[in-house]
């Protein structure tokens, strides 16, 4: 039992832990009153023995005394192994607890946009930065399909069909979408998208980060349109007017034509 106390100091007061701790102690209720019951059975006989004179009452008695030491001692090398599968059961739980914890911080504060799905395409991650990004909250979420919450996205067609592939067992790395909050605004996000697998390699799920780069995509825009316009006038420069006659030439439209004022 001082094990069971150390531990539930070591676990805190967890909810979780506190269920551990009790399923272990109601296993233990039993052998530890079978010892007790063990131990006063040989005290009893012991004092049966000192209290008869005769040789074979003596050795019939002590024949008694011997069977229930040895089944206390079986019990207590039992009860020994109980308490190394206890030690065992609780440093397990507690890593498990731990890595969940990290998990659960490392999503919350990565700064990026993390939606996992299972192969149903059921949601079953949705932190804090997808709640700001999409402005829908996450018990709204978690447990539905993705297209409840995500078919009035832009390119949600798109969305799903990088799911399905990455469900069956591709990647997706830089994937440029937009993405629409609740409020009716649009931003710019990249995905990136895994598949998720489990101890036998299967895969159970995807999970897809995105990371809101609207200014940079803006930014890019603009060097795209300086970079072929006049920045005085706006209109087409040199490089500009090729690119765009190239395009023409290549559409295969015809008959083309092309006229050339000098200004």
């Amino acid at each position: 039992m001082e094990r069971i106390t150390l531990a539930r100091r070591q676990l805190g007061g967890g909810e979780a832990q506190r269920l551990l701790l009790a399923d272990v102690e109601s296993g233990l209720e039993a052998p530890l009153a079978t010892l007790r019951e063990m131990e006063v059975a040989a005290e009893r006989d012991l004092a049966a023995v000192s209290a008869r004179a005769d040789g074979g009452t003596r050795r019939a008695a002590l024949f008694v005394i011997v069977s229930s030491v040895l089944t206390f001692l079986f019990l207590g090398a039992a009860g020994i192994g109980l308490n190394r599968d206890l030690d065992a059961r609780i440093r397990t739980e507690a890593a498990l607890y731990e890595s969940r914890d990290e998990v659960a911080a490392i999503l919350e504060t990565s700064g990026s946009m993390i939606v996992s799905v299972d192969p149903a395409l059921v949601v079953t991650t949705f932190n804090s930065e997808a709640e700001r990004l999409t402005g829908l909250p996450r018990e709204q979420v978690v447990g539905r399909a993705l297209a409840a919450s995500f078919s009035g996205q832009p390119d949600y067609e798109g969305f799903e069909a990088l799911l399905r592939n990455v469900l069956a067992g591709a990647s997706a790395r830089d994937v440029e979408a937009p993405l629409v909050h609740g409020n009716g605004l649009q931003c710019v996000v990249l995905w990136n998208v895994n598949p998720l697998r489990d101890a036998d390699g299967a895969v159970r799920g995807a999970t897809a980060a995105a990371t809101e780069i609207t200014a940079r995509s803006h930014a890019e825009a603009r060097l795209r349109h300086d970079a072929a316009h006049d920045v005085l006038t706006g209109l087409l420069n040199r490089r500009g007017f090729h690119a765009r006659l190239d395009a023409v030439i290549a559409s295969g439209l015809t008959p083309n034509a092309l006229l050339f004022l000098d200004l």
